[in-house]
C-alpha cells in the first residue's frame, strides 16, 4: 500500500513515508491532550468539586476529550503492529469509531458549555435588576433538559460504533496490496473509494454517512457557539446600556466578555476546520491523496490537540475554575460552597453560580464582569450615602 498509486485520486492513498508522519503528528498532539485533559479531571476529583457548577461542564468535556484522545492513542499503535499480529479491521473498528464518536461528543459538551455560559449571565443579570442585593446565597435550580443534552452529547460513541459495525468491515472487498498495513487505523478522512478499505456500496455510504454527520455537527456547534457567547455579550452590553451612560470600568468589562467568547469559538473552530476541509475534499477528485499531506499533517496537529488547548482557556488559565477548586486565596473569601452556606452574604457580589468573583483577577467568561457592568440602584446610592 505505501507505493500504491492511481492516476484517480479517488483511489489514490497516503504512501508509507506520509503514513507515518501522519501517525507521529496524531501520537504527540493526542499525547498532549491526555496529559492536559488528565491533569483537569485528577485536580477536580482530587478536590471534589466534581458537582461544582463552575467544574461540571468542564470535567464532562475534560472527560470525552481524555477518552478520544486514548483511543487515538491506541488504534495508531495498533496501526504500528504487523498485520500478522493483530487483526486490524477488528481492532481498528472498535478504535477509531469510538474515537469520531467521543470527538462528536465534545463537539455537543462544548455548545453545552457555551449555552451554560449565557443562561448563568442571563440568570445572574435578571438578579441584579433588584434594587437590593440578597443576603442570602441563591442557587438557580438546573433544567430538566440539561441532564438530557449530556446523555444525548454521551450517546454519540455508541452510534458511532453502531454504524461502523453496520456498514464496514467487508474485507473481501479490500484489495489484497493494502493487506500488509493497518491503514484503517489512521485517525484521518479517508476517499469514498479509498482502495485500503471496503468499496462496497454498503461501506462507501456508511463512511459517507459518517463523515457527512461529522463535518455537519461540526458547522452546526460552531454556529451554535459563537451565537450563544455573542448573546451573552449582547446581555450584558444590554444591560449597560439599560442604566445609562456606560462608565469605562463596565465598557472594558463587556469587552472582556466579548473577547472570552471570540476565543473560545477561534479555539474550537481553529481545532477542526482543516479536518472538515481535508473531509469535504475528499469527497471530490480534486487531487491525488498524497498531495493533501499538509492538511493531513495539520488535522493530526491542531484537531488532536484539542484537549490540550480546551485544559488550558476553559481551565488552568482561567480564574473562575481555579477558584472552583480553591487553588489560591482571594481578596475577601475562598471557601467551599458547603462554607458559604453557613455565612450571611453582604451583596450579591458573592453570590457564585458560575464562581462570582469581585477581584479582577478572576476571568470567568461573565460572572465578574457581569457585576461589575451594574450601575448603583439609588437605593443603594442612599445606603452607601
Amino acid at each position: 500500500m505505501g507505493n500504491f498509486t492511481s492516476n484517480n485520486p479517488n483511489y489514490s492513498v497516503l504512501n508509507l513515508t506520509q503514513q507515518q508522519d501522519v501517525r507521529i503528528a496524531e501520537l504527540t498532539a493526542s499525547s498532549l491532550s491526555v496529559l492536559g485533559s488528565g491533569s483537569i479531571i485528577i485536580a477536580v476529583i482530587l478536590k471534589r468539586k466534581v458537582l461544582n457548577p463552575e467544574v461540571y461542564p468542564l470535567f464532562h468535556l475534560s472527560l470525552a476529550d481524555l477518552l478520544a484522545s486514548i483511543f487515538v492513542i491506541v488504534s495508531l499503535i495498533i496501526f504500528g503492529q504487523s498485520s500478522e499480529v493483530i487483526q486490524p479491521s477488528a481492532a481498528c473498528a472498535w478504535t477509531s469509531s469510538l474515537a469520531w464518536g467521543l470527538y462528536l461528543t465534545t463537539f455537543f459538551l462544548t455548545l453545552i458549555y457555551a449555552f451554560e455560559a449565557y443562561r448563568r449571565t442571563i440568570d445572574q443579570l435578571a438578579q441584579l435588576v433588584s434594587p437590593y442585593y440578597s443576603k442570602e446565597p441563591t442557587y438557580s435550580c438546573t433544567p430538566w433538559y440539561l441532564p438530557v443534552a449530556y446523555t444525548l452529547a454521551w450517546i454519540m460513541p455508541i452510534l458511532s460504533v453502531g454504524v461502523y459495525h453496520a456498514t464496514q468491515q467487508r474485507e473481501t472487498q479490500v484489495l489484497n496490496v493494502c493487506k500488509n498495513y493497518n491503514y484503517e487505523c489512521l485517525v484521518i478522512f479517508h476517499r469514498k473509494n479509498d482502495p485500503c478499505l471496503d468499496r462496497s456500496d454498503t461501506g462507501v455510504g456508511g463512511r459517507l454517512a459518517m463523515k457527512s454527520s461529522f463535518i455537519a455537527v461540526f458547522f452546526l456547534c460552531s454556529i451554535g457557539i459563537t451565537v450563544f457567547y455573542y448573546l451573552t455579550h449582547k446581555a450584558v452590553t444590554d444591560s449597560q446600556h439599560s442604566s445609562g451612560v456606560v462608565s469605562h470600568k463596565q465598557y472594558e468589562a463587556a469587552k472582556r466578555i466579548r473577547n472570552r467568547g471570540i476565543l473560545y469559538s477561534a479555539v474550537f473552530i481553529i481545532c477542526w476546520l482543516p479536518a472538515s476541509i481535508v473531509g469535504i475534499i475528499t469527497y471530490t477528485e480534486v487531487a491525488k491523496t498524497e498531495n493533501l499531506i499538509v492538511l493531513f499533517m495539520m488535522q493530526g496537529c491542531i484537531a488532536n490537540l484539542q484537549g490540550f488547548l480546551n485544559c488550558l482557556i476553559y481551565g488552568w488559565i482561567r480564574g473562575g475554575f481555579k477558584s472552583a477548586l480553591n487553588l489560591y486565596n482571594v481578596r475577601g473569601s475562598c471557601e467551599s460552597f458547603s462554607h458559604r452556606n453557613k455565612r450571611k452574604k453582604h451583596s450579591l457580589m458573592n453570590y457564585q453560580t458560575f464562581h462570582v468573583h469581585t477581584d479582577d483577577e478572576y476571568d470567568t467568561l461573565s460572572d465578574p464582569e457581569i457585576n461589575k457592568s451594574r450601575r448603583p440602584s439609588p437605593a443603594e446610592e442612599a445606603f452607601a450615602m
